[in-house]
């Protein structure tokens, strides 16, 4: 480039303010150079070039600047290699720059992408273990509240026993019977006939024990199968308890036999409480099971299953 140009263009940068109101001069210079530059010269090119670009004397146009600058590098002036290289370098940087920028939208893009899903993992989880929690929670209740049930349940049949067995104990208390002083307070008869084997106008009794009575009976007849029978009668009463049951074990010991008046007795259970035709002691002995509900009567019952009823006089 030859000074002049080199002047030429540096006050054309450093000297702005003065050659803006100047723009005759500054379009003269551009044709100036610009018939320089058609003529082939590289530094008028590389001129031309910079006035389109700053657009000093002419309309900026960043085109026709290129052009130029293009020409001008092409005869090799360093000066428009540098200035399109520098514009090739700052496209460069501008799209390394825009794609730095989109690479960094895109990573933050990812990012956040990432983020919302390590959130609904983690809500997801929070979620999960909630419900788990809620569910052993739940589970839990349920068993204390179904062992609460069972326990109230056991209590409620414990009680009901405890009350049965006070209500039973209680009936057996109300409905107990102390039939010993029962049997030994009575004068008792079968039927018109003094009773044989119990307190009664025949027989005398006396208790031997906590729950036994030894009774004997006077000498007794009776007609038995044509036969007139002599006899008395031993009898043990035991085994009384609260029921009012108690038993009768007796013996007949015949004295005499002898001719009976009438050939059968009045009363017809009189064959069944009365001896055989035969002397001495009657083994084995009868038993009877007896009971009393009250004071004035005495059932008993033998093996046979025949019953016997005394009232008390």
């Amino acid at each position: 480039m030859s000074r002049v140009a080199i002047a030429l263009l540096c006050a054309l940068f450093v000297l702005p303010a003065y050659a803006q109101p100047n723009q005759g001069v500054q379009v003269r210079i551009f044709q100036y150079f610009l018939a320089k530059a058609q003529g082939g010269d590289p530094n008028a090119e590389f001129i031309v070039g910079n006035l389109y670009e700053t657009g000093k004397g002419v309309q900026q146009d960043s085109k026709e600047a290129k052009k130029w600058y293009e020409k001008a590098a092409a005869q090799g002036n360093q000066s428009a290699k540098d200035k399109l290289d520098g514009g090739k370098h700052a496209a460069e940087q501008a799209a390394k720059a825009r794609q730095l920028a989109a690479e960094q939208a895109a990573q933050k893009r990812a990012d956040a992408a990432r983020a919302r899903m390590k959130a609904e993992i983690a809500a997801r989880a929070r979620m999960k273990a909630e419900t788990t929690a809620r569910a052993k929670m739940q589970a839990e209740m349920a068993a204390r509240a179904h062992l609460a049930a069972e326990r109230a349940a056991q209590a409620r049949a414990e009680a009901a026993r405890r009350l049965a067995a006070a209500r039973a104990a209680q009936a057996r208390a109300q409905r107990s019977i102390d039939a010993m002083p029962i049997v030994l307070g009575g004068n008792w008869y079968h039927s018109q006939n003094a009773a044989q084997f119990l307190p009664s106008a025949s027989t005398s009794c006396l208790q031997v024990g906590s729950s036994e009575i030894v009774c004997f009976s006077r000498r007794l007849h009776r007609d038995v199968g044509g036969s007139a029978l002599t006899y008395t009668v031993k009898s043990t009463l035991s085994d009384f308890n609260h029921t009012g049951d108690f038993t009768a074990n007796y013996l007949y010991d015949v004295l005499d036999i002898g001719s009976a008046g009438s050939d059968a007795p009045a009363d017809p259970s009189a064959a069944v409480l009365a001896p055989a035709a035969k002397l001495g002691w009657q083994q084995p002995g009868q038993t009877l099971h007896c009971r009393t509900s009250n004071a004035q009567t005495v059932i008993c019952a033998n093996r046979n299953n025949q019953m016997f009823e005394f009232t008390k006089r």
